[in-house]
């Protein structure tokens, strides 16, 4: 079964929706009319074809793909097709919309080495760009940008040399530049991205102790401590912590590959992600 192939921008934006945060959450719910009522309003054949949603979503997702790359689609197909064989390792973490500073990460990967990735898809404007890759720059390593071929050259004049270059052309990510490594990175802006256990297990492993401090002083306590940690030892802790935080399920590479930003994105476990998909194999009615 094929989708109506009558596009309009304003039936690609609907399409993308199905991908959102809302309906993820309605869906884990049990919830299916918000899918059901898209395929009533542009893809009626699928009612009673034996069809499930899922198959629904996944030729959504294809023709979002080809017609439609919004952040979502950039995002899912950097992390199924690029991400994880270029820069990756079986030992990693991933992390989609991840807050560092006063902005949030399209995506992150703490590895061997801490990565920030901002995406910029054709539908979206460079204004807060400066204010993004400032913040990063503090906390990670190294900061990719991401970028349409077409919109290459415009955002090469707009960044950093130390900044790296993606581009993106169909179906393809290429590495135009990359990322200047730093090795000293803000101490106070890593410790924003970690949570109080996090900073107090740190100096903890470290010192071998917590010193005394009330919920009114434990930040500027640690963060004195942390602060005197040497630059090897604290890159290895901060690696570790980040790495070590959740256990998410593993990217699929081939049945759920339309949805691994999305669990990302929602920080769904296995048990979640099961729901959801056994929601989503149901037979459309």
């Amino acid at each position: 079964m094929t989708l109506n192939q009558t596009m309009t921008m304003n039936r690609l934006r609907d399409y993308a929706s199905l991908f959102s945060r809302q309906v993820a959450s309605e869906v884990l719910s049990g919830n299916l009319e918000v899918i059901y009522q898209k395929i009533e309003r542009y893809d009626a054949a699928w009612t009673g074809s034996n069809e499930t949603y899922h198959g629904y979503l996944k030729k959504v997702y294809h023709c979002l793909n080809d017609n439609y790359r919004n952040e979502y689609i950039l995002k899912n197909e950097l992390l199924n097709d690029w991400l994880k064989d270029h820069l990756g390792s079986t030992n990693c973490e991933i992390y989609s919309e991840f807050r560092v500073g006063t902005a949030k990460a399209d995506l992150v990967m703490f590895n061997g080495t801490a990565i920030a990735f901002e995406i910029k898809s054709e539908y979206d404007s460079p204004e807060r760009l400066n204010n993004q890759l400032a913040n990063y720059l503090k906390a990670f390593n190294e900061v990719y940008v991401i970028v349409s071929e077409k919109q290459l050259k415009r955002y090469e004049s707009l960044i950093d040399e130390a900044v790296g270059l993606i581009s993106f052309s169909g179906n393809e990510f290429i590495e135009v530049r990359e990322s200047a490594v730093r090795k000293i990175l803000c101490r106070k802006t890593v410790m924003g991205l970690l949570y109080t256990k996090e900073y107090k297990k740190m100096v903890q492993d470290y010192y071998g102790a917590l010193p005394e401090m009330t919920s009114f002083t434990q930040y500027d306590v640690c963060f004195d401590l942390i602060e005197r940690i040497d630059e090897d030892r604290f890159a290895e802790m901060y690696l570790s912590t980040l790495k070590n935080r959740a256990k998410r399920p593993n990217l699929s590479t081939r049945y759920y590959a339309e949805f691994n930003q999305l669990v990302l994105a929602m920080n769904w476990n296995e048990k979640q992600r099961q729901v959801y998909m056994t929601h989503l194999k149901k037979p459309i009615a």
